[in-house]
């Protein structure tokens, strides 16, 4: 064979590799950024639902402070805190949430709005029985409240747990590439050595 032929040859071998080489790593390029996304956009969720929490925490610690110790000058901010917990709640459905949720948004947001309802009401409660009105809605928001803080505490830990879990896929991803470079570059070299190799034994002509 002569030289020129065998060397167009072994062009076209390395350029059919170099091609196939290219699509294998954007593949997996591809699947460890889309990993990536994820993975960072569910800390982001994760991150907003853990201020959602410590905000529910002073909105209750409020409404205890209201009902339990008549703590009128405290409603409006009290009321204006649920509205906005409310509002974060919508939000944060509205996005991209590591797994899927089995309405504990909505039942928060509910239980919410319910409390809310109990301040508005205490804030004009009568003067004359106005400690017993009060008690009672206590015992109604210590109800509500504890299906509030149920909801959000499983919802933290399925977030918690998903968010793990996609950060072990990334991580298996990102080995998986790895690997598949290192395996890639070593065919190739492996195939240019034999191609030199093989033109080495077969002396081809000038």
């Amino acid at each position: 064979m002569k030289i020129k032929n065998y060397l167009a040859i072994v062009i076209l071998v390395c350029l059919a590799g170099g091609y196939l080489m290219e699509a294998v790593l954007s593949s997996q390029y591809n699947k460890v950024h889309a990993a990536s996304n994820r993975h960072n956009q569910s800390l982001l969720w994760q991150k907003d639902l853990q201020r959602l929490v410590a905000d529910v925490s002073q909105y209750l610690i409020s409404v205890d402070l209201i009902l339990g110790s008549d703590e009128t000058y405290l409603v409006r901010g009290a009321l204006n805190k649920g509205r906005f917990i409310v509002t974060s709640l919508d939000e944060l459905a509205a996005q991209q949430a590591p797994m899927a949720l089995d309405g504990e948004i909505a039942a928060a947001s509910s239980a919410t709005t319910s409390i809310n309802g109990l301040l508005q009401k205490a804030a004009v409660a009568e003067d004359s029985n106005r400690f017993e009105v009060l008690s009672a809605m206590l015992d109604q928001s210590d109800a509500i409240s504890g299906q509030l803080v149920q909801e959000l505490s499983e919802l933290r830990r399925r977030t918690d747990k998903a968010v793990e879990v996609q950060a072990v896929m990334l991580a298996t991803e990102e080995k998986n590439s790895s690997l598949v470079q290192t395996s890639c570059f070593a065919m190739f070299s492996l195939l240019v050595l034999v191609l030199f190799q093989h033109w080495v034994l077969q002396k081809p002509l000038r």
